[in-house]
């Protein structure tokens, strides 16, 4: 069992805690141009195929296969050597740290020491594993377009549709499905359509026209839903920390 970190933001970390996100999507880097990816349901290792080359390239999920657990990253601070407080679900007395309140002393006192605040928010890339509260099973990996997203995956992605929500009187729509990727993909402009791939001119002189077309189209709409990535599709659920603590 292979232990790797995620980042989600308050809010999806808030929809994972109520037991509304069950599901992440993240894009495959290095799939520009591919026609398929396939395999590494079990190991990790998938294939991407692309027209004109003569051979697959071999990538590793970077957030594991099943039974892998991923240790969430998430805008936290210091309290004092004792508690940590998360941004998700902020509280006056935060949250016992699972680790020596020494450490904790030590790194506010190096703060204190170079002027900065101990006790601002810190940003999640920046978590350390001690630190982290959250902790998801993998159950499932597997890979497809954006835009292929179900109305269902939309629920399990933590999203809901405004117009479909029951919990709004008098809401309704006549195409759900329509609606439900619309609030997913303005979610997912919000986070990707800025990011883009980075690649030379001259690693495309292998690939088709069709390739080449679809690489440009991704350059210059990033990974917006439009330009339709390869993602990573990976199921969790909540798991108890690694050595027998609660993980969420």
């Amino acid at each position: 069992m292979a232990k790797r970190p995620i980042i989600f933001s308050g809010p999806m970390v808030q929809a994972i805690l109520d037991g509304r996100k069950t599901q992440t999507r993240r894009i495959v880097k290095g799939a520009s141009g591919a026609t398929s990816i396939w395999g590494g349901e079990r190991d990790g290792l998938w294939s991407i195929e692309r027209f004109g080359e003569p051979c697959q390239a071999m990538i590793r999920c970077p957030y594991g296969h099943p039974g892998d657990v991923l240790w969430v990253r998430e805008t936290w601070q210091m309290l004092d050597p004792f508690a940590i407080n998360y941004q998700a679900t902020p509280t006056r007395d935060g949250q016992a740290a699972q680790c020596l309140c020494s450490i904790l002393g030590l790194m506010i006192r190096r703060d204190q020491e170079a002027g900065r605040d101990p006790y601002r928010w810190r940003v999640p890339i920046f978590m350390p594993h001690w630190a982290c509260r959250l902790f998801l099973q993998v159950l499932s990996v597997r890979v497809e377009r954006v835009q292929e997203i179900s109305e269902e995956d939309v629920h399990a992605e933590g999203v809901d549709c405004d117009l479909c929500d029951e919990r709004f009187p008098g809401s309704s729509c006549d195409n759900p499905k329509f609606y439900y990727q619309r609030q997913f993909a303005n979610l997912w402009d919000s986070i990707n359509a800025k990011k883009g791939p980075v690649v030379k001119a001259s690693d495309l002189s292998h690939l088709s026209l069709e390739a080449k077309l679809e690489f440009l189209a991704a350059r210059k709409c990033g990974h917006a839903w439009a330009a339709n990535p390869w993602v990573w599709v990976v199921e969790f659920k909540v798991a108890n920390a690694p050595g027998g603590g609660e993980g969420g």
